[in-house]
Protein backbone atom coordinates (compact mmCIF):
# COMPACT_ATOMS: atom_id res chain seq x y z
CA UNK A 1 0.00 0.00 0.00
CA UNK A 2 1.29 3.45 -0.87
CA UNK A 3 1.88 6.02 1.88
CA UNK A 4 1.22 8.89 -0.51
CA UNK A 5 -1.67 11.07 0.53
CA UNK A 6 -4.34 11.99 -1.99
CA UNK A 7 -3.75 15.26 -3.76
CA UNK A 8 -6.06 18.05 -2.64
CA UNK A 9 -8.50 19.49 -5.11
CA UNK A 10 -7.35 22.62 -6.96
CA UNK A 11 -7.55 25.63 -4.66
CA UNK A 12 -7.59 23.50 -1.47
CA UNK A 13 -4.73 22.29 0.68
CA UNK A 14 -4.44 19.21 2.87
CA UNK A 15 -5.70 21.09 5.94
CA UNK A 16 -9.23 21.16 4.56
CA UNK A 17 -9.33 17.36 4.07
CA UNK A 18 -8.55 15.89 7.52
CA UNK A 19 -9.66 12.25 7.33
CA UNK A 20 -9.16 11.90 3.57
CA UNK A 21 -5.60 13.18 3.92
CA UNK A 22 -4.46 11.45 7.13
CA UNK A 23 -6.10 8.01 6.88
CA UNK A 24 -3.98 6.73 3.95
CA UNK A 25 -0.81 7.95 5.69
CA UNK A 26 -1.56 6.14 8.97
CA UNK A 27 -2.90 3.04 7.20
CA UNK A 28 0.20 2.96 5.01
CA UNK A 29 2.59 2.86 7.97
CA UNK A 30 3.54 6.52 8.32
CA UNK A 31 4.50 7.46 11.88
CA UNK A 32 5.25 10.80 13.50
CA UNK A 33 7.59 12.17 16.13
CA UNK A 34 7.24 10.76 19.64
CA UNK A 35 7.09 13.00 22.73
CA UNK A 36 10.66 14.02 23.57
CA UNK A 37 12.30 14.50 26.98
CA UNK A 38 12.15 18.31 26.74
CA UNK A 39 8.38 18.19 26.06
CA UNK A 40 7.85 15.83 28.98
CA UNK A 41 9.81 18.14 31.26
CA UNK A 42 7.81 21.20 30.17
CA UNK A 43 4.53 19.36 30.76
CA UNK A 44 5.63 18.25 34.22
CA UNK A 45 6.61 21.84 35.09
CA UNK A 46 3.57 23.61 33.63
CA UNK A 47 0.74 21.09 33.92
CA UNK A 48 1.52 19.34 37.17
CA UNK A 49 -0.32 16.24 38.33
CA UNK A 50 -3.59 15.43 36.57
CA UNK A 51 -5.20 13.95 39.70
CA UNK A 52 -7.70 12.04 37.57
CA UNK A 53 -9.09 15.16 35.91
CA UNK A 54 -10.26 14.70 32.30
CA UNK A 55 -7.91 15.60 29.45
CA UNK A 56 -8.59 15.61 25.71
CA UNK A 57 -5.80 15.04 23.18
CA UNK A 58 -6.96 16.21 19.75
CA UNK A 59 -5.23 14.46 16.85
CA UNK A 60 -3.73 11.86 19.14
CA UNK A 61 -2.36 9.75 16.31
CA UNK A 62 -0.88 6.52 17.65
CA UNK A 63 -1.05 7.80 21.24
CA UNK A 64 2.30 9.22 22.40
CA UNK A 65 0.98 12.37 24.08
CA UNK A 66 -2.33 10.93 25.32
CA UNK A 67 -0.55 7.99 26.96
CA UNK A 68 1.99 10.33 28.61
CA UNK A 69 -0.80 12.52 30.02
CA UNK A 70 -2.66 9.46 31.25
CA UNK A 71 0.08 7.22 32.62
CA UNK A 72 2.78 9.70 33.64
CA UNK A 73 0.83 12.81 34.68
CA UNK A 74 -2.33 11.14 35.96
CA UNK A 75 -5.03 12.67 33.76
CA UNK A 76 -8.08 10.62 32.72
CA UNK A 77 -7.31 11.04 29.04
CA UNK A 78 -9.39 10.69 25.91
CA UNK A 79 -7.47 10.63 22.63
CA UNK A 80 -9.28 11.48 19.41
CA UNK A 81 -8.12 11.35 15.81
CA UNK A 82 -9.90 11.61 12.45
CA UNK A 83 -7.97 8.55 11.21
CA UNK A 84 -9.48 5.17 12.13
CA UNK A 85 -6.06 3.56 11.54
CA UNK A 86 -4.37 5.91 14.03
CA UNK A 87 -7.06 5.19 16.65
CA UNK A 88 -6.62 1.44 16.10
CA UNK A 89 -2.85 1.79 16.62
CA UNK A 90 -3.42 3.76 19.82
CA UNK A 91 -5.91 1.22 21.16
CA UNK A 92 -3.53 -1.64 20.30
CA UNK A 93 -1.06 -0.29 22.89
CA UNK A 94 -3.61 -1.16 25.57
CA UNK A 95 -3.88 -4.72 24.24
CA UNK A 96 -0.21 -5.41 25.04
CA UNK A 97 0.94 -6.65 28.48
CA UNK A 98 0.79 -3.94 31.10
CA UNK A 99 -2.13 -2.08 32.64
CA UNK A 100 -5.39 -3.99 32.68
CA UNK A 101 -8.52 -3.16 30.66
CA UNK A 102 -9.97 0.23 31.41
CA UNK A 103 -6.72 1.57 32.81
CA UNK A 104 -5.46 3.19 29.63
CA UNK A 105 -6.74 6.27 27.79
CA UNK A 106 -10.09 6.15 26.01
CA UNK A 107 -9.93 6.37 22.20
CA UNK A 108 -12.42 7.82 19.72
CA UNK A 109 -12.32 8.22 15.96
CA UNK A 110 -13.62 11.75 15.63
CA UNK A 111 -12.81 14.79 13.48
CA UNK A 112 -12.81 17.75 15.87
CA UNK A 113 -13.57 20.17 13.01
CA UNK A 114 -16.74 18.46 11.76
CA UNK A 115 -18.06 16.10 14.45
CA UNK A 116 -20.88 16.55 16.91
CA UNK A 117 -18.83 17.36 20.01
CA UNK A 118 -21.47 15.89 22.30
CA UNK A 119 -19.97 12.54 21.20
CA UNK A 120 -16.90 13.32 23.33
CA UNK A 121 -16.45 11.30 26.52
CA UNK A 122 -16.88 14.34 28.82
CA UNK A 123 -18.79 17.63 28.54
CA UNK A 124 -15.71 19.59 29.75
CA UNK A 125 -11.96 19.00 30.12
CA UNK A 126 -9.37 20.30 32.55
CA UNK A 127 -6.76 20.09 29.78
CA UNK A 128 -7.01 20.05 25.98
CA UNK A 129 -3.93 19.38 23.88
CA UNK A 130 -3.37 19.35 20.12
CA UNK A 131 0.33 18.67 19.60
CA UNK A 132 1.39 18.74 15.94
CA UNK A 133 -2.26 19.37 15.01
CA UNK A 134 -3.13 23.02 15.63
CA UNK A 135 -1.61 24.16 12.34
CA UNK A 136 -4.02 21.86 10.46
CA UNK A 137 -7.17 23.32 12.03
CA UNK A 138 -8.66 25.88 9.65
CA UNK A 139 -11.17 27.50 12.04
CA UNK A 140 -9.00 28.02 15.11
CA UNK A 141 -11.41 30.32 17.01
CA UNK A 142 -14.17 27.69 16.78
Amino acid sequence: MSTAAPAPAPGRDSRSLPAAYWEPLWAGGRRYRQVCTAEKQLMAEHLGPGKGRPALDIGSGDSALARHLHHELGYRTTGIDCSASAVALAAAHDATPGPGPGEGPAWQCLDITTADLTALAHPAYALITCRLVYQWIDDKPA
